[in-house]
């Protein structure tokens, strides 16, 4: 709080990727699309605001080392089919390292369309040049990209 004022931090997706929230919305991510991308004849549209970057280095201090760092392992394949395809995507057999990459929300609901041979329409923004700039580079074709205005809360 500055002033009296709420001050919104930006919110840095490759600090965050692959956390605890990730653990969880990124399975129920694939869930989700899965069943409605298989059955759908039409055009299936994915939007996500503040999608951050298509991929997220794994940097040394990321949050990741509490989400996938500690969940990682063969385990993850021998279950439920959307968690396994899950960690098969993120390469989540073997404990990640710093170094690596960890795919974004839209990355995988690509993916979801691919599997089922289906076309997505992808809309995705972001507040932030860098995360535009990751997304224009991975989803060139494939996604309608746009800035958003990062309007804060009060």
């Amino acid at each position: 709080m500055r002033d009296g004022q709420i001050v919104m931090s930006a919110y840095d997706h490759n600090v965050k990727a692959g956390n605890e929230g990730d653990i969880c919305k990124h399975p129920a991510l694939i869930a989700a699309l899965d069943k409605p991308i298989a059955d759908s004849v039409n055009l299936v549209r994915y939007a996500d605001v503040l999608a951050g970057y298509a991929t997220n280095p794994l940097n040394t201090g990321g949050e990741w080392k509490q989400g996938i760092g500690i969940v990682a392992g063969e385990h993850l394949v021998t279950g439920n089919v959307h968690v396994t395809t899950w960690a098969e995507w993120a390469k989540l057999r073997t404990r990640p390292q710093a170094g690596g990459i960890y795919p974004g929300s839209a990355w995988f609901a690509l993916q979801v369309g691919r599997v089922r041979n289906r076309s997505l329409e992808l809309s995705l923004w972001d507040t932030g040049a860098l995360p535009l700039q990751s997304l224009n580079d991975c989803f060139s074709g494939n996604a309608r990209i746009g800035a958003c205005r990062n309007q804060g809360r009060r």
